[in-house]
């Protein structure tokens, strides 16, 4: 639906008072903005709205309008405020024409009370009706400022959501990033506590790195496809199983190791045996 782009007019100059209820707002506004655009000073309210102003405000409003205009339909006139307003402006013996959206009775009494009123049947002849007004240049003026806040709390609005989104994408990545480290080897081995058995075949060689300084009665490397232990000389281990890793090139590793003390092999890698029987260690055939 189109905005009112404009501010009520309030200052010391003649204006006129334009009424509708939300209802009927569409054409409504789009009338008030021409007018504006015309250079009439318009002082806009839209009754059961958001944006429809006190009490008090309509009051002073009409009180000080040298011309009132009012929108009658169905649902405005069920309107008990919107109904005080046109009172109010009788009241005050304030010049009124209408534009009526609606066939029916319009109840109430308003009939009877809005008799001798003009009624316009569309926005056209209702705008003609206020430019040829004999009072027009009364209320002719610039001076009615757009309602530039409202751009700007639009532009503030979008930046916030903006940066609302962005943070959630932020914190998503960040708890995301953080998922992925607890799941890491570098987390999960580096808080390994003291064990008797570790399973290393579902983790990578280089990961070995992460269990320098632990203690670990026996290592698991059996059919990992290792092709180096480097890293095996840094781990407090006892027994460790290499089987089923023909591409391992070297068990410098753990020769230069002080604590293992029996190694598992499979017979594809019997020619380590003698070495690691010449350093005191244990072998067993393991497949």
């Amino acid at each position: 639906m189109k905005h009112f782009e404009y501010i009520s007019y309030g200052g010391p100059e003649d204006y006129i008072f334009l009424r509708c209820h939300q209802k009927d707002a569409a054409k409504t506004i789009s009338l008030a903005n021409d007018l504006i655009e015309k250079e009439i000073r318009v002082y806009f309210d839209c009754a059961d709205s958001k944006t429809e102003h006190t009490p008090t405000e309509i009051s002073a409003a009409i009180k000080n309008a040298k011309l009132c205009v009012f929108v009658l339909s169905a649902e405005a006139l069920e309107d008990l405020d919107f109904r005080n307003s046109i009172n109010f402006a009788f009241t005050n013996r304030k010049k009124l024409i209408c534009l009526r959206l609606t066939d029916k009775d319009l109840g109430h009494g308003m009939d009877m009370q809005l008799a001798n009123i003009p009624m316009y049947r569309n926005e056209k002849d209702l705008m003609d009706a206020i430019l040829n007004d004999e009072e027009r240049e009364l209320f002719t003026g610039e001076g009615q400022k757009r309602l530039e806040e409202n751009k700007t709390r639009k532009i503030l609005t979008v930046a916030l959501l903006a940066l609302s989104f962005i943070l959630f994408i932020a914190a998503v990545f960040v708890i995301r990033n953080r998922i992925s480290f607890y799941n890491s080897p570098a987390y999960q081995l580096s808080h390994l506590e003291n064990t008797e058995y570790l399973d290393f075949t579902s983790y990578k060689q280089e990961d070995l790195v992460y269990l320098s300084g632990k203690t670990i009665d026996k290592l698991n490397f059996n059919g990992m496809n290792l092709t180096e232990l480097k890293g095996l000389e840094d781990i407090r281990v006892r027994q460790i199983d290499i089987a089923n890793n023909p591409r391992l090139s070297s068990i410098d590793a753990i020769l230069a190791s002080d604590t293992i003390q029996r190694v598992y092999l499979s017979q594809d890698m019997i020619n380590y045996g003698d070495a690691l029987l010449d350093k005191g260690i244990e072998v067993v055939i393991n497949g």
